[in-house]
């Protein structure tokens, strides 16, 4: 009776087991707390969206998604630890990070562990044409930078000078030396560039003051949503008719929120139609809108495309192959609003809308 009671209990187990396969991990490493925090909660939700969507329908090839939250906390050394902290726990890949600084510091780990890494929004022409595991959603900052030049100098103007943050500066400084130079080559100067350091004390007044003493008929913002904001409100207290230009890394919801009527009028480049009334990016904006209060920003579109492509390789992968050449090999997938497809070296491209700040919100210019 005894060895029957305990056949039952094993097989019960067994049972159990089999009904219940372990749970494919996937890594998130994302800076939640901090001066960039905005994109990377947005991408964070996407994702979060998306791996419960995926769970509802029964997982990925009858296995349920874990989802493992890194909090980078905006420091590159912590996020490199991350990523071998992830590869321990058993991620299969992971979707980050949101910002080039961070990127940096994880990429060597990333090739170290061969754990495959999408990022949905970094840009720095330093990670473009590398045969790695990191993958990009974004188009590189030579792409974005040029298109901003031939946007503004097409909308007549010709002297500009320019702020950068020195804390992400893999990303700023590229962004700076693409545009100056397309910029230049098209007919149009650059007066002033000044570095600052978002993560100091200092006060933005006096590098605000510098740059509009060179007579500038707009000031270029290379800076995330919060200091573009903060730099937005010493431009209009100093002088109301100058131009504000913001990159595309400030395109976050707390753009708005935090510079108020400070950044009407702005110019900013977005890497979605937030007017697109195709069938999924609605049902995917009302969905993102009723479970976060809010509406889904480029962190968030960006994101929850990576977790298409990803997702996507994961069903398709056989035993014994390699994500990244998965990855690679398949073709287009239709994303919210786009084809999704990387190039030999993982580098994808998005398109690009210019929008202005009109009565608080974003609209075509």
């Amino acid at each position: 009776m005894l060895r029957w009671l305990t056949g039952c209990i094993l097989g019960a187990a067994l049972l159990t087991a089999c009904d219940d396969p372990e749970p494919i991990a996937i890594g998130f490493v994302g800076g939640l707390s901090g001066r960039s925090a905005d994109i990377s909660r947005e991408s964070l939700n996407a994702l979060d969206m998306a791996v419960a969507e995926v769970n509802a329908a029964g997982g990925l090839n009858g296995r349920k998604l874990d989802l493992l939250v890194r909090d980078n906390q905006g420091d590159p050394a912590l996020a490199a630890d991350q990523v071998r902290d992830l590869k321990i726990a058993g991620a299969v890949a992971i979707i980050g990070p949101n910002v080039s600084a961070i990127a940096q510091g994880m990429l060597p780990v990333i090739i170290e562990t061969d754990l495959v890494t999408l990022s949905p929004t970094v840009s720095s022409l330093a990670f473009a044409g590398l045969d790695d595991p990191f993958f990009r959603m974004n188009s590189t900052t030579r792409q974005n930078a040029g298109a901003y030049a031939t946007h503004l100098y097409e909308t007549g103007l010709r002297r500009i000078s320019a702020a950068f943050d020195l804390q992400n500066k893999v990303f700023s400084e590229s962004w700076l030396y693409e545009f100056r130079g397309a910029f230049e080559r098209l007919g149009g100067e650059i007066l002033s560039a000044e570095g600052f350091d978002s993560g100091a004390t200092e006060e933005y007044g006096p590098l605000v003051g510098r740059l509009l003493a060179t007579k500038p008929e707009s000031l270029l913002l290379i800076a995330n949503g919060v200091d573009t904001a903060q730099l937005s409100l010493h431009i209009r207290g100093m002088n109301r008719s100058v131009g504000i230009v913001a990159v595309e890394w400030a395109a976050s919801e707390q753009l708005i929120e935090l510079g108020g009527a400070a950044v009407e009028g702005i110019t900013i480049l977005q890497t979605y139609d937030r007017d697109d009334l195709s069938p999924r990016y609605v049902a995917f904006r009302e969905a993102y809108q009723a479970r976060f209060e809010t509406s889904p920003g480029f962190a968030s579109i960006a994101a929850y495309d990576a977790s298409i492509v990803l997702f996507a390789a994961l069903r398709a992968q056989k035993d014994g192959e390699s994500l990244k050449h998965v990855l690679l090999s398949q073709g287009p997938l239709d994303g919210l609003q786009q084809e999704l497809s990387f190039d030999a070296f993982g580098d994808g491209t998005r398109r690009q809308f210019f929008v202005t700040v009109r009565d608080g919100k974003l609209v075509p210019r």
